[in-house]
This record gives structure tokens, C-alpha cells and sequence, in this order.
């Protein structure tokens, strides 16, 4: 390591001076607080592996794996989410990161089975190459014309904005590969305790009972300075289609009222491709997804990208 630098756990007390570095250092992506605490004292699965280095009594770098539980064939297990890879532009060498993803990592091994992130282009060659991370997938994310939204069929049923997630057992489950270990403390730290991101969150009702819901957000795109929509999240009863189908006619009707002619998301939910796919028109941005392997026995499923079930609520950047 820097003969000059620390390498440390992260505090609450830091919290102050890791938001000023995450704003400093990605001053695209605002970022305060609350928001540090969210996301790495206060998730559903367990307080997150958070540590720092620091300078000169600055902290100039921050790297943290969250617990997250998810269903591997239908049974659950406990893998690292890896997020928050910041480095102050003057200090961006490789000793510096190497140093403080090995002192994470080297944690996370003897927690996790796997840990899985969406790097970015810049940093993924550097955890394939230096920390040998296997690649997943590089996906698109499909677009789709609000116009065509309007002409779903809706279902006999009711849909209604939510405030918070009302207790649900009957979360589909992706039986034949990985996803996200849904439940209703989960959806609501992730929707309606997000102390930055603004969500729409419907529910679908039939005879008074939730049988379904879907998660939308708007999305100033910076490239051509229009609002897009996302559909961040979204789940039905039996993964019944109709009912999704239901709720995205009258997402189509809500983002038409906004005047927003498109919508982005990741149609990499097993269960519901198929229903999206006849309403996709194009691609747009790449996200990459990679796994850090530490029990081989996991190797083979989590290696298949088939095999992932996702939603963008899965990446922290939506």
C-alpha cells in the first residue's frame, strides 16, 4: 500500500466527508447523507462492507459491498452487491484502487459465495484484469414508444398509487436461476425510503387484494434534453401478464400526460420478456454486469447470463 495512505472500515462519522467526496468526485450523479446511510447502514440484508482511504486527514476514496439476498433456483443466499467505486480524479492510479478493492474483497470472500456490480467501462477491465471478475453479459436497455403502451388490453382490475408496500406473499419467484430475494421490507427501503430518487409506484387490486404492482420514474436524458420514463420494478400475482398488462396501458396514458414519448427500462426479467418484447422498438445504453466468483460451486449458474432475472431496481444508479 501508499506509504501515505490509510486504508480503513468506514464509519457513520464518515459520512459527512464521503459525500463530499462522491460530489467532488461524480458531480453528475448528486449524492448527500442520507443517501450514504441508505445504502450502506440502513438495507433490508445487513450493514454493507464500507471502507475508505484517506490522505492528509481527507478521505479520497470509497468501495462498498452490500449484502443482498437472493434465490438461486429458488432457494435463498446471501451475495455481495459491489457499488460505489469512487476515487478522487488527483488520486485515480491503480495502486490506489487495487489497494482498496483488495481490502474489501478480501472481506467479501468470506462472506459471499459470489459478488456481482454493473461497472463502468472505465473500471471493468480493471477488476477482470487485476482482480480476475468474470463477465456476465453486456445488455441494452430497450426502449419502447408510449404510443404503443396505450393500445395494452387492460385486466379487471384497479390500479392505484401506493405509499408503501402493504405486506405481500406472493412474490413470483425465478425457480430456474437468480434474482433479487423480493420482500415488502425490500420493496419499501428501496422505493419509498430512497432519500434522493422520486418513484411513481402503482398497485394493481382485485377485490380489495394487491395482485400486482409497477415502479416508474422520470429521467431528464442530458444527450438531447427530454424526459424519458423507466420502469424500475414490477411484479405481478402467479405472474399473471394481464395484470402487468393492465398497469403498463395506464403508464402509457401517465407518461403521455407528461409529454414523454418514450420509455427505457431492462427487459431482463425472465418471467415478463416475453410480454415486453412485442413492445420494444429499439436499444439504448449498455450496462455491464460481473461476478467475482469465491465458491465455484455457484460458478456455473451465476456465469449464465440466461440465467439472471433483473430489473433496474437492481443497480443502484435508478
Amino acid at each position: 500500500m501508499a506509504e501515505d495512505i490509510q486504508y480503513a472500515w468506514a464509519k457513520e462519522d464518515d459520512a459527512l466527508s464521503i459525500t463530499t467526496l462522491f460530489n467532488v468526485a461524480s458531480p453528475a450523479h448528486c449524492r448527500n447523507v442520507s443517501y450514504w446511510k441508505w445504502s450502506n447502514l440502513a438495507t433490508p440484508f445487513g450493514k454493507s462492507l464500507a471502507a475508505i482511504a484517506r490522505t492528509d486527514g481527507r478521505i479520497i476514496a470509497h468501495y462498498s459491498i452490500v449484502p443482498m439476498e437472493f434465490l438461486m433456483e429458488g432457494r435463498p443466499i446471501t451475495v455481495g452487491f459491489c457499488q460505489q467505486a469512487v476515487v478522487q480524479k488527483e488520486y485515480r492510479s491503480l495502486e490506489v484502487i487495487m489497494d482498496l478493492m483488495g481490502f474489501v474483497v478480501q472481506e467479501g470472500r468470506k462472506q459471499f459465495p459470489f459478488m456481482y456490480a454493473f461497472p463502468n467501462d472505465n473500471f471493468f477491465p480493471v477488476k477482470k484484469k487485476l482482480f480476475h471478475w468474470d463477465e456476465v453479459d453486456v445488455f441494452p436497455a430497450d426502449a419502447v414508444k408510449v404510443e404503443d403502451l396505450l393500445c395494452s388490453k387492460p385486466a379487471s382490475v384497479a390500479i392505484n398509487e401506493l405509499n408503501v408496500f402493504p405486506e405481500i406473499g406472493w412474490f413470483s419467484q425465478n425457480t430456474s436461476g437468480l434474482s433479487i430475494r423480493k420482500t415488502t421490507e425490500y420493496l419499501n427501503w428501496r422505493f419509498f425510503r430512497h432519500p434522493i430518487n422520486h418513484y411513481i409506484v402503482w398497485g394493481a387490486f382485485d377485490q380489495g387484494c394487491l395482485v400486482g404492482y409497477l415502479v416508474l420514474k422520470m429521467y431528464l436524458r442530458t444527450e438531447d434534453n427530454n424526459l424519458i420514463g423507466h420502469f424500475v420494478d414490477f411484479d405481478s400475482k402467479d405472474a399473471d401478464p394481464s395484470i402487468l398488462r393492465s398497469m403498463i396501458s395506464a403508464a402509457g396514458a401517465f407518461f403521455k400526460s407528461y409529454g414523454i414519448s418514450e420509455v427505457v427500462f431492462w427487459n431482463r426479467n425472465q418471467q415478463f420478456k416475453n410480454l415486453f418484447r412485442s413492445f420494444v422498438t429499439g436499444q439504448r445504453f449498455k450496462t455491464n454486469l460481473g461476478i467475482l466468483i469465491n465458491d465455484q460451486s455457484f460458478g456455473t449458474i451465476a456465469r449464465d447470463k440466461e440465467r439472471w432475472s433483473l430489473t433496474m431496481s437492481a443497480s443502484d444508479t435508478f
